[in-house]
Order: C-alpha cells, then structure tokens, then sequence
C-alpha cells in the first residue's frame, strides 16, 4: 500500500493511502480505494504521520481516525457485548447503573481517541478523594473492570490502537484478606440458634435457609429451583437457573 499527500492551505494536508483495487461490496465491481484523512501541521508533520499510517497498514493495525466519544462507546458496547444473552441481567444493570451514574459523566465527553491512562488515574483519584460520598478502591475497581473491557473491545474493533486501562498505575483495588466479611460471619453456634428458628417457622423456611448455608447459594439461584432440580435419593441439588 502506497499514499502521498495533497496540501490543502497553509498547514493543512490531506494524506491519501491507496487501499488498492478492491471488490465493491454491493455491486461487486472491482474499484479503487482510497482514504483521505485531514492533517494539520508542517509538511515533515505530514510525511511522518504518512509513513506511520503506511506502516501500521502494513502490520494490520490501521486504525482510522474518528470522533466518537468514550460515553458513546460504552453505550455501544453495552448494548453489543453485555446485554442478555450475552451476559447475565445481574451483569448488565450493574454495567449499565455504573457507566450511567460515574463513568459517563466524568469521562463520556472525552474522544475515545484521545483517552489517556492519565484521565483514567485522574478519575479513580477523585473519585476516592471528594468530600460527598467518596468512592472505595472495592467499589471502583469493578469501574476499572468495565473501562479495561470496553477499552479492550474498542482495540478489537479498530477504534484505537491500544488499550489504556491496562497502562494505569496504581489501578484500584479492593483491600486484601476480607476483614469486613470475616466480622460479619456467624460462628457455627450462631447458625445452629438461626436454623432452630427457621424450621419452627415452617418446611419452606427450614429447607430454604438450610440450603443457603449448605451451599451458599445466592437468593436467586434459590428461588430459581424447579423439582426436576432436585433428586432426593441422591441428595443431590443442581442449580441451572436464577429468578430474577
């Protein structure tokens, strides 16, 4: 693949690249393509930025320049990656409360583009830092799951050339070790009292409660159990669905 470039005025180029000769998708006439992309700066600019794109070309890493914003991008992708079937109901509301309430407002606006590690770190960083409702390094780093994601698919697609989220120092994480939920466990005489108390409310409270300590099943895999889920003889319990 070759290009050259066409000045437009002063300090404005447009760079050509020849695609080559290739089949019209609809009408399957063999035409010449072309790209022009919109420069602007001196011509030794100009001829770098040629050899770049003729490089990148070559490699299979073309990536045309675009105005989408990273909001729009992340709507997108949620529509296209996360939305049921592809991932659970569960997965997507959170997805989509978590890009809708912090990351769109904060980060929508700037081109997908021209996104850098930088704003990423400056986000996480605020975030974790305002006066009013200050968010945990546990609660943004499913914020950094969903960007690293989205950023990833974006990479796939040919929207950008790399993945910044993955260049973020110091990326938040949640504290190691689970203190929080060892305190908030019963010790196995507290769980005795509590299923006392649940089998002389009733059969469906005792066999619901015990299952859940059993296996730690959550409360819509439980409320999801149809018969055939269930084989006595066995003492044997699949859970296949949820109710949401």
């Amino acid at each position: 693949m070759r290009g050259h470039l066409v000045q437009r005025y002063e300090g404005s180029w447009s760079i050509v690249l020849d695609l080559g000769y290739q089949p019209d998708p609809v009408t399957g006439v063999t035409k010449r393509r072309q790209k022009w992309i919109t420069f602007r700066g001196t011509k030794r600019e100009a001829e770098t930025r040629l050899t770049e794109l003729v490089r990148d070309t070559h490699r299979g890493e073309l990536v045309m320049p675009h105005k989408q914003t990273l909001g729009a991008w992340l709507d997108e992708w949620l529509e296209k990656a996360i939305k049921p079937p592809a991932r659970t109901l569960r997965a997507y509301e959170t997805y989509k409360s978590v890009i809708a309430k912090h990351l769109k407002p904060r980060l929508g606006g700037i081109p997908l583009q021209q996104l850098k590690a930088a704003d990423l770190k400056a986000y996480y960083t605020e975030a974790a830092a305002r006066e009013k409702e200050p968010l945990a390094p546990a609660t943004l780093e499913p914020h950094h799951t969903i960007l690293h994601s989205a950023l990833q698919a974006a990479v796939l697609e040919g929207l950008v050339q790399r993945n910044v989220a993955k260049l973020v120092v110091g990326k938040p994480h949640a504290a190691e070790g689970h203190q929080d939920a060892r305190t908030h466990c019963w010790e196995a005489h507290e769980a005795k009292a509590f299923l006392v108390a649940a089998k002389a409310a009733g059969a469906r409270p005792a066999a619901s409660y015990t299952l859940a300590l059993d296996t730690g099943a959550r409360k819509g895999d439980l409320c999801g159990l149809l018969w055939p889920d269930v084989d006595l003889a066995a003492g044997r319990v699949t859970f296949q669905r949820q109710l949401l």
